[in-house]
């Protein structure tokens, strides 16, 4: 009898004990999800074994991200695939007994998430389960790559859809700005890396506002010094030295200027400095994504304070006249600033003048229009202010340069394209600078960079190393001087 009792004992605490037989579990392959849609959530949707596909119109939330919750009444494995049923796994959980497992998926325009069940009991069952999600509200940048790069006081296109018939688009950045519009259509020139969000009401998520976000990068350089004080209260003596750092750039392109006249010699990103008197020191490089941006720092010596401190100089183009504003943060003694223009980026004459603030510590904007523009020939003008004090005491800002009104435009072009084997791209010279290529892969990695040898006229580049390149779409950009132009280049 006692060693019946024993063999029952055995026999029990082996079936509690089971993994795959547990009294609270069951085989039937059955499983709950909760996925959003519409207005808001199936919670939950049962699923036995087989195959199931759903179409999700879900209602975004601005952060780019969906939930998906899975509730395994069985034991077994979960993964999560993108691509295929088979292909690259992003999520992967296993079962043991009841549990709920939270995926968060990463979602583009269109994205295709598959879903492989594996359930481990007696009688093992797979099941595939498809979700198809396509939100219906979307915003888009002009700029192609991911995230999207822009250079200093460029202009860039946001484009909204799917809103509600007559609604409105409302746009807000992280730097503060709004917009709304009612085609969906926004222009920005954000001045600082920026997440812009749209907002509006769709059809599918009734009467609440939904948003989708894209993040602008704004390229720039910024420059440090060692000692760190030197540009906060000047305890340095004259002739002391000052280690400058310039972040942002490609190091050994840059151009390095006192009060413009050029360091002779430094193109590193990292530089010894020894002033003999308060000054400003410019840094202009290049980006990594081909920017042409330009620093400054003030050092003081001696705490002795700039006659003016410069905050800002820019020159735009339209049409047959250069716009040039600038803006100072404080001046002291100031008399005047001459805007001084050049063909050759060497030898500057004055164009005109404005009279300076005298004396403040308030900010002051100043601009000047260089209607005398169209009468220059050349492909690319100069621009620089020469500030002075009462004194007669001069000091130079950065160099700004603008397309000439007669510039050749670079009117590029890919062929064969698609390709398949050899390709090539023709273009026409815009000009004296040295033209720069850089190809990106849909996910904005960085595929191909290369400068070529200037020249005039048209001009044809063939590009052997395409050819091992992954099958897919391609961006292709060509920089010269102030112009660039992005071209598709699909590989088949």
């Amino acid at each position: 009898m006692k060693k019946i009792y024993t063999i029952l004992t055995w026999v029990l605490f082996t079936i509690l004990a089971s993994p795959t037989v547990g009294l609270s579990q069951d085989c039937s392959g059955r499983f709950d999800v909760t996925y959003p849609s519409g207005t808001g959530y199936f919670t939950p949707k049962t699923f036995n074994n087989g195959t199931k596909t759903l179409d999700i119109n879900y209602c975004p939330d601005g952060t780019g991200e969906i939930l998906i919750t899975i509730k395994s009444f069985s034991p077994g494995t979960f993964t999560f695939h993108t691509g295929s049923t088979t292909g690259p796994v992003v999520g992967k959980h296993t079962f043991i007994s009841d549990e709920v497992y939270e995926f968060k998926l990463t979602i583009s325009a269109t994205t295709t998430l598959y879903l492989t069940s594996f359930i481990t009991c007696t009688n093992d069952k797979n099941s595939d389960f498809t979700f198809n999600l396509a939100p219906s509200l979307s915003l888009t940048s002009s700029v192609t790559s991911d995230p999207a790069f822009v250079c200093p006081n460029t202009p860039i296109t946001l484009t909204a859809t799917g809103a509600v018939s007559g609604e409105v688009y409302t746009l807000t950045g992280s730097d503060g700005s709004v917009q709304t519009s009612t085609t969906g259509i926004f222009s920005v020139t954000p001045k600082i890396s920026t997440t812009y969000t749209v907002s509006t009401k769709i059809a599918a998520c009734g009467t609440g506002d939904v948003s989708q976000s894209v993040l602008i990068v704004r390229e720039n350089i910024v420059i440090t010094s060692n000692p760190v004080d030197t540009s906060i209260n000047g305890d340095i003596t004259a002739g002391q030295k000052v280690t400058l750092t310039a972040t942002g750039g490609v190091d050994g392109s840059f151009t390095w200027t006192q009060d413009g006249a050029l360091i002779s010699g430094q193109t590193n990103s990292v530089i010894d400095v020894y002033p003999p008197s308060s000054v400003t020191y410019y840094a202009t490089g290049k980006t990594p994504s081909g920017c042409t941006v330009t620093a400054s720092i003030a050092v003081f010596v001696n705490k002795k304070p700039l006659p003016v401190e410069l905050i800002s100089f820019e020159a735009v183009r339209s049409d047959k006249v250069a716009l040039l504003t600038w803006a100072t943060a404080s001046e002291k003694n100031s008399a005047y600033f001459a805007v001084e223009r050049s063909v050759d980026g060497k030898s500057f004459e004055s164009i005109g003048q404005r009279p300076g603030a005298g004396n403040t510590s308030a900010r002051t904007n100043y601009e000047f229009a260089d209607v005398r523009l169209g009468e220059t020939a050349a492909p690319v003008v100069y621009y620089r202010l020469r500030q002075v004090d009462a004194s007669g005491e001069t000091a130079y800002s950065p160099v700004r340069r603008l397309t000439g009104v007669g510039t050749a435009t670079l009117d590029a072009a890919v062929f064969p394209n698609p390709y398949a084997g050899a390709v090539a791209v023709r273009f026409h010279s815009a000009g004296p600078e040295a033209p720069a290529l850089t190809v990106r892969n849909v996910l904005g990695q960085l595929v191909m960079a290369a400068t070529l040898a200037p020249g005039a006229g048209p001009q044809e580049v063939a590009l052997p190393q395409a050819a091992a390149w992954p099958l897919g779409m391609y961006f292709l950009t060509i920089r010269q001087g102030a112009q660039q132009q992005v071209l598709r280049l699909s590989h088949r």
